[in-house]
């Protein structure tokens, strides 16, 4: 249904001469929040009742102000047409060998001031949209804002459509802007709610924890962002590049646990509780909210390989452990839940109400060879 209200959408912009191509539609340019389309060097888009329909060919600079096109490579060409209404007005350039530009409009007489004014209020809607430039005239928008820069850089990323080109936006922001960290939540905070694309926003948020921000509010805006990603793959190696940041914090350990929850897979859910019990020391490890994710992987293999990771860890407190042994208590499979059993046995001491936890959840194996094994090794261990 998304498919067809997404090609519906596409035909009524661009009429029937163009089709909408399904890859380019899926892929990381085709914003679904209306009104975008990118397909290779055709754009199209619409703002404050306008419709902006640009084609483009070769390698295009402009003035630093963004108004005028001052070169174009040789057989490149750049088209734009605005349309209000029924009424379009079209500038076209073409380059030649000479370095030369031609240039025509339709709709303005081509050399007065009207038709220059035209073009100064329309080139920087293109070089905005396809990203032209992006890295430098991020950090161009941010000097030109003088004191209010980081609002009016915020503002002008939150008018792209692109997904690719805001992430470049940030990322230039945060490399080179050297934005404050309250600044640097806002964007995060902008960014997940502005950039549809999993892929894109997870490699916005990889990309900045490898920077290993040492703030701790940063650290965990970047968690709390990742819950806008559906993505199990990407949200997953998006978490685990956060952990890779330094030592966790209980906080930052806590956002990412709550962050996992958003993970359907239960081999990348699995997966991201073995990465917290490698990544949190014992005074940081979330131990409810962990368990909590255990209790949401269906696999009875994914459970027992991320419970172990938890046993591995060290020793844990009584009640901490008796959780544990609960969680795999619920297992069905009789030799995942012995199995696990046995990890009990082997990483921990099993007292107290621990130890009556383990007993009931061993009697609760059906298999008889599964549940003496299990038994005979508690034995062993007195």
């Amino acid at each position: 249904m998304r498919m067809i209200l997404s090609a519906l959408i596409c035909a009524a912009m661009l009429g029937p001469s163009v089709a909408c191509d399904r890859h380019h539609m899926n892929g990381p340019h085709f914003n679904l929040s209306f009104p975008f389309w990118h397909h290779g060097s055709h754009l199209v888009w619409t703002r404050d009742g306008k419709r902006f329909d640009m084609r483009f060919q070769g390698t295009q600079t402009f003035t630093d102000d963004d108004h005028d096109l001052i070169s174009l490579s040789d057989g490149g060409s750049l088209r734009i047409t605005v349309y209000e209404g029924w009424h379009g007005t079209t500038f076209e350039a073409k380059g030649r060998a000479n370095g030369i530009i031609e240039r025509t409009f339709q709709g303005k007489a081509g050399d007065s001031a009207e038709a220059k004014a035209w073009l100064a209020s329309v080139l920087p809607e293109f070089i905005r949209q396809r990203g032209v430039d992006a890295e430098a005239r991020a950090l161009r928008v941010l000097a030109k804002q003088g004191f209010d820069g980081p609002q009016g850089l915020l503002a002008e990323i939150a008018r792209i459509n692109s997904d690719e080109v805001q992430r470049r936006y940030y990322e230039s922001w945060f490399d080179g802007g050297k934005p404050e960290p309250s600044m640097v939540v806002r964007a995060l905070d902008q960014a997940g709610r502005g950039i549809e694309s999993d892929y894109e926003l997870a490699s916005l948020l990889i990309h900045l924890a490898e920077k290993k921000p040492p703030q701790d509010s940063i650290q965990v805006a970047c968690a709390e962002t990742a819950r806008h990603i559906d993505s199990d793959y990407e949200l997953r190696r998006t978490l685990k590049a956060l952990l890779g940041m330094g030592k966790p914090s209980a906080d930052l350990a806590r956002a990412i646990a709550i962050s996992a929850e958003g993970i359907d897979s239960d081999h990348e859910r699995g997966g991201l509780v073995q990465d917290l019990a490698k990544a949190t020391d014992s005074k940081s490890f979330p131990m409810e909210r962990v368990l909590g994710l255990v209790g949401g992987i269906d696999s009875d293999y994914e459970r027992h390989h991320a419970l172990r990771s938890i046993l591995a860890r060290g020793p844990l407190d009584t009640d901490s452990l008796a959780l544990v042994i609960q969680c795999a208590g619920k297992m069905d499979s009789d030799f995942e839940k012995a199995s696990c059993l046995l990890d009990v046995l082997e990483h921990q001491k099993v007292v107290g109400v621990a130890k009556e936890s383990f007993t009931h959840a061993t009697e609760k194996i059906d298999s008889e060879y599964e549940r003496n094994r299990v038994f005979t090794a508690l034995a062993k261990r007195g």
